[in-house]
């Protein structure tokens, strides 16, 4: 049976048993990624967890209202409305809400071998990069979604349907972003760097961009940016940029009637046989049979 605990007037929060934490660490479908508690804590007045004793969760925390506060690491951070954090398992840590004015947050705790690349470089304060509105409709409805999943019960089914729903929570805080504008560019983290490398590149998709103009956006020196973009997105900064410009094309071939070697010049591909070679090394066919072939 699930513990449903209450403390705080309007809780919610659930901890799920063992027996049902120990199955999702065997599940194929949750095992890399689940939870293993979370709740909604309104005005969390005195709210304060210290954990000299690490646990071996990750532990995420989104403030809606109020404001509070965490240790970790050696360093003491304040958190407001709108922002998040994600303390690493194994980790001493400690974390509460302001006596003058409690935060209100949404929390989980997660563990699977994919929460360490979920969760890398959260443990500074991050800005939700969300409107409010969206922030409010969104991420609470899936949150009380989980919930009442969960409180329904814990057969495979509700245990996998809420842990979809994880994904996709996640998913959205993370990988959602607004609009950047270039008042906006502050490097926050090497994540930031990257995602703001992204948009840059996605301005200029239709232009030649050398690595040495992507570092200096970032503000990193190249082998630095490299390094660390390898890491953080998976591919080294021009083959995705190169990535970006043939999916671009692959679209233009299947929407439009432009030709190949039209699609290449608006692209920044001065010679359209190097961009046929391109083209076909990315995506398995010339530009040619791709749009002959079809794809729905």
């Amino acid at each position: 049976m699930l513990k449903i605990k209450h403390g705080f007037q309007g809780e919610q929060s659930i901890l799920l048993p063992m027996m049902i934490r120990e199955f999702l660490a065997r599940d194929p479908f949750c095992c890399s990624l689940h939870l293993t508690q979370l709740g909604y804590y309104p005005h969390a007045q005195h709210h304060y967890i210290d954990r000299t004793t690490p646990i071996n969760e990750w532990v995420y925390i989104y403030c809606v209202d109020g404001c509070g506060w965490y240790r970790y690491a050696g360093a003491q951070h304040s958190i407001e409305a709108g922002q998040y954090f994600i303390l690493p398992a194994n980790e001493p840590h400690s974390y509460g809400a302001s006596e003058d004015d409690p935060w209100t947050i949404y929390w989980m705790h997660l563990n699977g071998n994919l929460a360490p690349i979920y969760t890398a470089g959260k443990h500074l304060p991050q800005q939700m990069p969300l409107s409010e509105k969206l922030q409010h409709h969104v991420l609470t409805q899936m949150f009380q979604e989980i919930l009442s999943i969960l409180n329904d019960g814990c057969d495979i089914e509700n245990l996998r349907y809420a842990n979809a729903i994880l994904y996709h929570y996640l998913g959205f805080i993370f990988f959602k972003r607004q609009s950047l504008n270039n008042d906006s560019l502050a490097m926050h983290s090497p994540v930031d760097a990257c995602q703001h490398a992204i948009h840059y590149m996605k301005e200029h998709v239709e232009q030649r961009l050398s690595l040495k103009q992507l570092a200096k956006f970032t503000g990193y020196t190249p082998n630095h940016f490299v390094t660390l973009f390898k890491r953080t997105i998976g591919y080294a900064p021009l083959t995705y940029f190169t990535l970006m410009k043939m999916q671009l094309a692959a679209q233009m071939l299947r929407t439009t009637n432009l030709k190949a070697n039209q699609v290449a010049a608006k692209l920044g591909y001065d010679d359209p046989a190097y961009f046929t070679r391109v083209f076909t090394k990315t995506m398995g066919s010339s530009p040619i049979a791709y749009r002959n072939v079809g794809h729905n």
